[in-house]
């Protein structure tokens, strides 16, 4: 006597139909905090964006006798090339076949994973970028607060992160001073 079978093929399995859930199983990773703190600006055109600046670190004023006419220094201005920069997701060649017959919302997909791979790009090149095909990444052109003991290369001090602190003029804390660190620096 023979048994039929769902699980065999030629037992009468080829006519079972398998099951696709209609959800699926994504695997994600953060990608950083630089792009969360960065501002975007869009652009009308491909074109490099010039900023005006004015430095006034060095400027004071001055104690004037009475019926004495203040001395005159004029507010000088420069500007500052912000070069622009392409990011690319990278290609994604989707069949319209795939978007029509998946039981999972393969644009929605597409979408969330494009975006990871842009954010993971920007957050790269804002904290580390070159500057040429990239642009300029925090840590390359900020300035040196602290610099740890020689052979300190993985492990931070109590002492470093107050001196770290203590070497942000105080005109830039707002209140909403934030570090970031990997996920093993946390601990």
């Amino acid at each position: 006597q023979n048994t039929m079978s769902t699980t065999t093929g030629s037992e009468g399995g080829y006519t079972v139909q398998s099951e696709v859930a209609n959800e699926l199983i994504e695997t994600v990773k953060d990608f950083g905090g630089m792009r969360r703190v960065a501002e975007s600006m869009t652009m009308s055109g491909g074109n490099d964006l010039t900023m005006p600046t004015t430095d006034g670190t060095t400027e004071e004023g001055e104690w004037v006798a009475q019926n004495a006419q203040a001395t005159s220094n004029d507010i000088n201005f420069g500007t500052k090339p912000l070069n622009v920069h392409k990011a690319s997701s990278k290609i994604i060649t989707l069949p319209f076949e795939l978007i029509q017959d998946s039981q999972i919302d393969v644009i929605s997909l597409v979408n969330r994973r494009l975006s990871m791979r842009l954010g993971r790009t920007m957050n790269k090149g804002f904290t580390i970028g070159t500057g040429t095909t990239q642009p300029d990444g925090m840590s390359a052109v900020a300035a040196v607060g602290k610099t740890g003991l020689t052979g300190q290369t993985i492990t931070m001090l109590y002492d470093d992160i107050i001196d770290l602190i203590e070497s942000i003029d105080i005109a830039y804390d707002d209140g909403t001073m934030k570090f970031m660190f990997g996920q093993n620096l946390r601990k």
